[in-house]
This record gives structure tokens, sequence and C-alpha cells, in this order.
């Protein structure tokens, strides 16, 4: 009788000692507002807002224990635009993130899917658009500080953080038969992090980037539109970006630098078809938390072009003001405003320099104002 109790109770503690090994969570994040622009296209414009502060998203994520320390991890992710209920970015049903693999705290985690490259990763924390909104990116995100690029059919590692230092590689397959490492991308990078302190670097490489990072297919965001909208149809981007950030008691100041090339234009771009465009970014910012409930920052944008063969030297001046109200643990206030000029001698027609804010409209002239306010939810 007792041994026939003890079996029993061992096949009905089976799942519970299975329960206890693994675990998925249901996540996500809510994000609406509205914003005010000056000139998009000639005119001004109000417009309903979705994600300015952060993508409106829903995920699973989860992991299992198979021993020795390992764990089977993945995570999947939905964009959508609460404004309309459209999925985003584009129509895959998890545009933002889809990726499972394999963790162990000595060795590192090696996962596979749809992931977001090593500058994400690894040098993101140090932009300005973190706390200004998306509208508070570098001219066009063309540097993915804010993540407007996804790498399909990767396979990425990332090292476990030994001394406050960790490291990320990722490859994405072009997945092309014949040609191995047409429409592949691959990056790395590294940063260190100490109590007060932090910098990281990262580098990253795709070939025909219109196609294998920037999803024309209907995922792409459209950071560039109307005038600058196919910028990014080249033969080879390059991207290299370096970034620091320094705590000083209720103040962090953030500082970054990127440098992309865009190599072999597509013959449709205007600007120079068949040439290079290179663009550098040199942001400084500051945040500080007025409470623990109230914080104001401002940063500076100064981003400078090249095209050959045309010559042509553009460049952009921007300036981000933003503050933050937080309600409660998952619920906070936001406000945003982003000031752009253009300079130099501009890629619009005849040279005119034309200015335009990331994710909306071009302006009609050199200059271009938004402010945005929203809330958002955590989930």
């Amino acid at each position: 009788m007792i041994k026939q109790f003890a079996i029993g109770a061992a096949i009905l503690a089976a799942p519970a000692l299975a329960a206890a090994q693994s675990s998925v969570a249901l996540y996500g994040l809510i994000d609406a507002g509205v914003a005010w622009s000056n000139n998009q296209g000639g005119h001004s414009a109000v417009q309903a807002v979705n994600g300015a502060a952060a993508g409106s998203r829903w995920g699973l994520t989860g992991s299992e224990d198979i021993g020795g320390g390992s764990r089977i991890v993945f995570r999947l992710e939905n964009g959508f635009n609460v404004m309309n209920g459209a999925l985003g970015p584009g129509t895959e049903m998890f545009g933002r993130l889809a990726y499972v693999g394999v963790t162990h705290p000595q060795f590192g985690t090696l996962t596979l899917g749809r992931q977001y490259d090593a500058v994400v990763d690894s040098v993101q924390i140090y932009t300005a658009a973190l706390w200004s909104t998306r509208f508070g990116s570098t001219f066009l995100d063309l540097d993915n500080l804010s993540n407007t690029a996804h790498s399909n059919n990767s396979i990425k590692y990332t090292s476990p953080k030994l001394w406050g230092l960790q490291a990320v590689g990722l490859y994405s397959f072009g997945n092309t038969p014949g040609a191995f490492g047409q429409n592949a991308n691959w990056s790395v990078g590294a940063n260190y992090n100490a109590a007060s302190f932090s910098v990281g670097v990262a580098f990253s490489h795709a070939n025909h980037p219109w196609q294998s990072i920037y999803d024309t297919t209907g995922t792409y965001e459209g950071f560039a539109r109307g005038l600058y909208a196919n910028l990014q149809n080249a033969q080879t981007e390059r991207n290299l970006v370096v970034g620091a950030l320094l705590k000083l008691g209720q103040a962090t100041m953030n500082f970054a630098w990127s440098h992309v090339t865009l190599s072999g234009l597509d013959k449709s771009n205007t600007f120079a078809p068949g040439g290079d465009f290179t663009l550098d970014n040199y942001q400084a910012g500051l945040l500080y938390w007025i409470t623990p409930s109230v914080s104001v920052g401002s940063a500076y944008i100064y981003s400078k072009g090249d095209v050959t063969p045309s010559g042509r030297h553009p460049d952009w001046q921007q300036v981000n003001v933003g503050a933050d109200y937080v309600l409660s643990k998952r619920t906070d206030i936001y406000l945003a405003l982003i000031a752009q000029k253009a300079g130099g001698d501009g890629l619009g027609a005849n040279g005119k320099p034309i200015a335009q804010i990331a994710g909306i409209t071009p302006s009609s002239t050199g200059k271009q104002f938004l402010t945005t306010i929203g809330l958002r939810h955590k989930f």
C-alpha cells in the first residue's frame, strides 16, 4: 500500500516538477500619443502617433532547464499599431523578434531567428532617442541606434558578462541559392559597464541592405520617406558606432559617434546613382532626474554627409528636448520637442537643403519642428 502510494505521488508530482523547470511569460507595451509638426511637404500636421517613445508590442518569452546549468530560451515579439490595430513593422506576426536558442551562465547564449544586430545590443543605450522618442533619432536612423533594421535568418552569440564586459556577434544568411553572401549581413560589438560609466562599440556590414535589413517586402518602418525614400537602396551598408555614458548623481550624460557608408547607390537614386553616401553623426545629451518620478533631458545631434562623385556635403543639426513623468511602475507620460535644420549643399533639387525629422515626411524647407506627447503602459 505504501509503495503504491509513493508511486502515485511521484506520478502526480511529475507535471509540477516539469512546470518548475520551465516557464512562459506574456508581456507587452502600449504607447499612444499625438504629434504636431510645422512642415511636412509644405503643410503643418496634427497626427495620432503610435509608439513614439517605444514601439507598441506584445510578446511571449520562455525558458526550459535542460540540465547542467543550460536552458533553452525563446522570444516571440509582435509589433502593432495601437491606433488602427495593424501589424507592425510590416505584415509579419512576429516582426520585431522571433528567436530560439540555448544559454549557459559560463558559456553564453546562442540564438537563431529574426533578431537585432550587435549595434542595438552594444551601443543603443547611448542614444538620446531613448528618452526623446524615435523622432529624436539621428538622420533617418541610418546608424540603427533606434533599431530600424532587422536581421532575418540570423545566428547570434552573446558572451557571458565578465568583469562588466560583454561581446556580441551576429551573422545573417542571405538564403540565396548559388550566392552565399547575397543579402547577407553581419555585425560584432562589445560593451563595458561599470557603476557610473559605460562604453560600447559595434560594427555592422550588410549586402544589399534594402533587401537584407530594411525588409522592403513590407516590414521597413519608414524612417526614410519622400525625398530620401530610397537612400538605403545600395550595394552595401557599413556602420561603425561608438558610445559612452556617464552617471553623475541624478544626471546621466550620453555621447555617441557613428560613421555610416552606403556604397554603390542604386541607379534610381537621384543623389548619386552608382555613387556613395557617407554620414557621420555626433551626439551629446544630458538626462536629469528632478525627482524619482520626473526627468528632463536635452541633446544636440550634428550629422554631416558626403556624396561621391557629385561632391555634395549636406549637413543636419538637431536639438532634442524631452520630459517624462512616471505615474506608476508600469505607466508614464512623456513629452518631446525636436527641431532640425538642414544645411550645406543639401540633397534636394538643385542642392537645396531639406530637413527631415526621423519618422515623418520631409519638410519643404531646410527647417522642421515637431512636438509630441504620449502615454506609455507596460504589462
